[in-house]
């Protein structure tokens, strides 16, 4: 036979008793007397050889002109009626019809349909097998049904035949390749249709099976189901209704994915609802024998109970010359089946050490098909387990450190068993039910494979649409309401404490620690209650834990009372089992303080309650601790007022080599004190100086030349503004301010200042923050923050400004400041500022021109001198007549001159003319 493959079962009726034949397709078979290729049908009795097959007797007229059945695939579908005295059918799908125009002919692939008696033999008086079955017209092009294919799957119903004609209407057939494979569930003979090239690419689907509901009488539009398979595996190349396979009332189906590996075939199972989307089995073509077999599901054939077992078989072909016959086991029920626990609810004090929980299992069971006679003896492997979701469980069975017990239950001879649970010591949650759960599975015996119809009785299955797991629920007794519910209240409040158990001071409502080297300890007070607010809450707390998060700064050491928690990654405590209703405690847990340091800003530890009993509004609650740091410090300066001068004459910038030369000498001494922690890279306290440097015109007012730091140490602030000038300094100068001359001369007296020579005309006052000078900040740090420092900053006076600028004032008042200040990136580091103010009166100490002093002794003689000259005039005067008397005429009378007037020369006259 080439390519057996299809098939059916068929009962023919035999004169003593039915007789059971396999109807199977060889689609590409020849015909014996003159070798073409038509293809055949084999009617097989149930044997496994091949030798006795008879071939199906089908007349076939070989009229080239008229239709060509060379290659015409007979067999490539076939079918029973399935009842008593039914038909068989046999369709070739590739029987092509010639029509003829003029000399030219056409083709028409219609395909053809043959119906045989049960006998297999041509009945004429039969109506059915009479009709020609061509329901294709020829006359049409492949537009419409002229290419159908009639044929490519077909089947029987009580009184009407159905046919795949998967070409017609330009292969649109029904779905992605409609008419493939037909079946039709009973009762309201539902529709399955097969469309095994059907796929969707991003999905990795390939064949399709669509299931159309019969609503009294006529189809749906649209399918109510549509079951897919992987891709390339031809899902639903092959369909069969095959019969109530589990006995549970409702008609179940077979798919074919004869390309799936060795070939699939899917069962699925129908319920009140309908077909079942998911498979119920799947066997491969890889399984069913002692030998492979590919294309495993190529045709399926099922619905009748070869066996009498009362459960429908199911015939599979392939396209490797093998069928395989598959029939069903006798399906089991599990009745009565009873899972009870006593008591419902259990007291851990009731309990003892060999009796606590009483578990019952029952079992009894009957054969699906309700077959009387079948009373094989079977065994049930059940398990059972309690607290499975809990690690490690609360209970335990009997005679076993186990919560899980696994036994056996052997039918009909077992009735009921009984099991023992045991309630371990010193368990925690009282509050949530032990869950125990029941689940049993059927053991089979062994089994061999064996050819022939021997008894399958012995090898029963469980129906898989029973539930083979069940679950009871075993409740605690608690003082709860009357639901059984526990509704608690805990709530909580905590704070730091001293070892005095007095609490921390607050800053805005959080607590503040004062860092000190000296702090080794932190003590936390927790206060935990259960009081009921409203009449659903304050029930007992089941479990109540308080779970302690610490920083790595702390480290728990005690707790007061003495083991009510234990440390770990956390501080675990417990607080009761359950914490009782109206209940208050009070825990003090110590730490270490092995990690605050200088930087700590703040240390949080979060306080989390919980119970297994029902509180919604339970959070994690934070105990906050600032730590801040005080640095103790101060700043004063012994020379606060200082006085100084200006005198001489105005000195040019570029004229001045040494310090000297600018002015007289300034000397400012401060002193520093503080007290704490050596801050490092955390911050720097600093001496900065608010130094009047210019006057608001630009000239020099104080020239700073130099900083000393602790006797030894110099400091030079950025930007250059001590000594900018580069003046040679004093090597030795003096700390006390003395006076000193601009410009050394020979020792002289004294100058007469005009403060000592007239009373002072006035004072000015020079200060930055009056705008009548400018200042100047830089900035000096203090080397050392655990003992005094002192700062001297050495200066002069800018003698020329004062000279051309306050001349006019006896007196020059110069102010300034210096702030001892913090400057950290951490704000819990803090200090108070300092600021002092510093001044120096300049006074004008300028000279002015004063009339030399005369000896007393030089004015008599310088007297005595002149007077004596006076007489030696007047005496010379009277000899030469000067004080005669003249004639008083002569003395009045006027003489007469002659008047002239000349005429004076032009200025060119003047230069040419000679007079």
């Amino acid at each position: 036979m080439s390519l057996a493959s299809l098939v059916v079962l068929l009962r023919t009726d035999q004169l003593i008793a039915p007789v059971i034949r396999l109807l199977v397709g060889a689609p590409r078979d020849a015909e014996p007397v003159n070798g073409t290729r038509t293809g055949a049908v084999y009617a097989c009795p149930l044997t496994a050889s091949t030798r006795d097959c008879q071939r199906l007797d089908i007349e076939l007229k070989d009229e080239p002109d008229k239709a060509i059945i060379d290659d015409m695939w007979l067999g490539v579908t076939v079918a029973s009626q399935r009842q008593r005295a039914g038909r068989v059918l046999a369709c070739a799908h590739r029987y092509t019809k010639v029509l003829w125009s003029g000399s030219e002919d056409q083709r028409r692939m219609v395909g053809r349909c043959y119906v045989r008696g049960n006998d297999l033999r041509l009945d004429l008086s039969d109506e059915w097998q009479t009709y020609h079955h061509e329901m294709c017209n020829a006359n049409t092009d492949s537009d419409e049904t002229g290419m159908c294919q009639m044929g490519t799957s077909a089947g029987f119903t009580t009184n009407i035949i159905y046919f795949g004609a998967p070409g017609a209407y330009n292969w649109q057939g029904e779905g992605s390749w409609g008419g493939q494979g037909r079946c039709p569930l009973p009762r309201w003979q539902d529709l399955v249709v097969g469309a095994p090239y059907y796929f969707e690419r991003k999905q990795e689907v390939g064949g399709a099976v669509y299931v159309y509901m019969n609503e009294v009488g006529g189809f749906q539009l649209h399918p109510s189901l549509v079951l897919t398979g992987p891709s390339y595996s031809g899902f639903g190349f092959a369909l069969a209704s095959i019969g109530d396979v589990n006995q549970d009332g409702f008609q179940d189906i077979a798919v074919g994915a004869p390309f799936e590996g060795y070939g699939k075939v899917y069962i699925y199972h129908s319920s009140a609802e309908g077909l079942q989307d998911k498979p119920r089995q799947v066997i491969s073509g890889s399984d069913v024998g002692p030998t492979k077999i590919k294309t495993f599901g190529y045709s399926l054939s099922g619905g009748l109970d070869v066996d009498d077992n009362s459960y429908p078989d199911l015939l599979v072909g392939s396209l490797n010359e093998r069928i395989i016959l598959l029939r069903a086991r006798p399906v089991i029920n599990i009745l009565d089946k009873t899972f009870t626990v006593t008591p419902s609810k259990v007291d851990p004090a009731q309990c003892t050490e060999k009796s606590c929980i009483t578990v019952t299992l029952c079992f009894s069971y009957n054969q699906s098909a309700g077959n009387p006679k079948y009373q094989e003896r079977i065994t049930l492997k059940y398990t059972l387990e309690a607290d499975k979701d809990r690690h490690p469980p609360r209970v335990r069975f009997a005679g076993s450190p186990s919560a899980t017990y696994t036994g056996s239950f052997t039918m009909p001879d077992d009735r009921c068993q009984a099991r023992e649970l045991l309630l371990l010591d010193n368990i925690r949650d009282k509050l949530h039910p032990i869950v125990l759960s029941m689940n049993y599975s059927l053991q089979e015996k062994p089994r061999t494979f064996q050819l022939g119809l021997h008894s399958l009785d012995s090898f029963p299955v469980l129906n898989q649409d029973q539930s083979h797991e069940n679950e009871t629920k075993i409740e605690f007794q608690k003082e709860c309401g009357s639901d059984n519910e526990c509704y608690s209240n805990l709530q909580l409040q905590s704070s730091f404490v001293t070892d005095q158990n007095q609490p921390l001071p607050r800053l805005n409502g959080t607590q503040v620690l004062q860092y000190s080297r000296d702090v080794r300890k932190l003590y936390l007070s927790i206060n935990i209650t259960n009081v009921p607010t409203t009449p659903s809450n304050g029930e007992d707390a089941h479990e109540a834990l308080l779970n302690v998060t610490v920083p790595p700064s702390l480290l728990p050491s005690s707790v007061r009372p003495s083991g009510a928690c234990t440390f770990g990654d956390t501080v675990l405590c417990e607080l009761g089992n359950p914490f009782k209703r109206n209940q208050r405690a009070e825990l003090i847990i110590t730490f270490e303080a092995i990690g605050i340091m200088l930087d700590t800003r703040e240390v949080l530890v979060w306080l989390d309650l919980s119970t297994q009993s029902t509180q919604e509004d339970l959070q994690p609650v934070l105990a906050k601790l600032l730590v801040d740091y005080s640095i103790q410090s101060s700043l004063s300066t012994a020379s606060s007022h200082v006085q100084s001068y200006f005198s001489g004459v105005v000195v040019g910038e570029s004229a001045m080599k040494q310090e000297q030369d600018v002015g007289s000498p300034l000397t400012f001494d401060f002193q520093v004190t503080t007290k704490g922690e050596s801050l490092g890279s955390l911050g720097t306290i600093l001496l900065g100086f608010e130094w009047p440097y210019e006057i608001p015109n630009g000239k020099w007012l104080l020239y700073p030349t130099e900083i000393v730091v602790n006797g030894n140490e110099s400091c030079q602030p950025p930007g250059g503004v001590i000594n900018p000038l580069n003046l040679t300094l004093l090597e030795d100068q003096a700390l006390s301010r003395q006076r000193r001359e601009l410009e050394p001369r020979e020792p002289a007296e004294p100058p007469i200042t005009l403060a000592t020579a007239k009373k002072a005309k006035s004072e000015t006052m020079l200060s930055c923050s009056e705008g009548t000078a400018r200042c100047v900040w830089f900035e000096c740090p203090l080397p050392r923050t655990q003992h005094p420092n002192t700062f001297i900053l050495r200066a002069r006076v800018w003698n020329s400004t004062f000279i051309e600028e306050f001349r006019d004032f006896d007196r020059v008042k110069v102010t300034g400041t210096a702030t001892l200040f913090l400057r950290s990136h951490v704000p819990t580091i803090t200090m108070r500022n300092h600021t002092v103010r510093f001044s120096v009166d300049v006074d004008s100490e300028l000279q002015e021109e004063q009339p030399a002093e005369i000896a007393l002794w030089l004015v008599l003689v310088s007297v005595a001198a002149g007077l004596l000259l006076l007489g030696i005039i007047i005496l010379l005067l009277w000899k030469c007549g000067f004080f005669r008397r003249a004639n008083t005429r002569a003395m009045y009378e006027a003489k007469g001159q002659k008047a002239e007037m000349r005429i004076q020369p032009s200025e060119t006259e003047r230069l040419t003319d000679d007079y």
